[in-house]
C-alpha cells in the first residue's frame, strides 16, 4: 500500500478513464486506501487523488485524476490529453460489460486524437468477483493490450484482488522509470 509521507516537489500524474460504473473509483480506494467503500458515489466530472511516497529515497507526489466515465465529459478529457502533464493512463473496463471493454478502443482514438504524446497505458479489467457474470473474455483484454502495447491487469476492487500487481506496476514500472515534473 501507498503510505502517507511528507510534501515534496516532484510529481507523477496519471488519468483513469473508462465507462461509468466501472469501478474507477474503488480501484482508487485499494491503491490508495488499501480498502473497498461501498459508499462511494458516481465521480461528477473530474476527481483528484494523491499521495506522497518514497521512490529511492526521494519524496515523489503521486497523482491520479479520475474522470468521469460520462460522454458529457469528454470535453474535460480533451483538455488533459492535450496536457502534457499525464505520465501514465489506466484504462478501465467492466468484465461483465461488453460494451465498457469495446469502448476502450473509443478511449484511445481519443487520446491519440488529442494527445500531445502518448502515455504509458495500463489497461484493466475490473469486478473479477463477478466471474460468474462475465462477458469479456481474458484472453480477450490480453490480446487487446498486447495490440496496443499496454500492459494488462484483471482486478476486484471490490475483494483487493490483484490490486497489488497494479500498484507494483504503476510504482517500480512507471514511477521510477519514468520522468517526474
Amino acid at each position: 500500500m501507498l503510505t502517507q509521507k511528507t510534501s515534496t516537489n516532484k510529481k507523477v500524474q496519471c488519468l483513469i478513464y473508462g465507462d461509468q460504473c466501472t469501478g474507477k473509483t474503488q480501484l482508487l480506494e485499494g491503491i490508495f486506501n488499501n480498502r473497498y467503500n461501498s459508499n462511494t458515489g458516481l465521480t461528477i466530472g473530474i476527481a483528484h487523488h494523491s499521495k506522497q511516497i518514497k521512490i529511492r529515497k526521494e519524496e515523489v507526489e503521486f497523482i491520479i485524476w479520475e474522470l468521469a466515465g460520462l460522454e458529457i465529459y469528454l470535453n474535460i478529457a480533451r483538455i488533459y490529453f492535450e496536457s502534457n502533464f499525464i505520465q501514465f493512463m489506466i484504462l478501465i473496463y467492466d468484465i461483465t460489460n461488453r460494451e465498457s471493454f469495446e469502448n476502450i478502443m473509443n478511449r484511445l482514438f481519443q487520446i491519440q486524437k488529442n494527445a500531445r504524446r502518448i502515455p504509458i497505458i495500463a489497461i484493466v479489467g475490473n469486478k473479477l468477483d463477478r466471474e460468474e457474470y462475465r462477458t469479456v473474455l481474458f484472453q480477450e483484454g490480453q490480446e487487446l493490450s498486447k495490440q496496443l502495447g499496454a500492459q494488462f491487469f484483471e482486478v476486484s476492487a471490490k475483494k483487493n484482488y490483484n490490486i497489488d500487481k497494479l500498484e507494483d506496476f504503476l510504482i517500480n514500472d512507471v514511477i521510477e522509470k519514468g520522468t517526474t515534473y
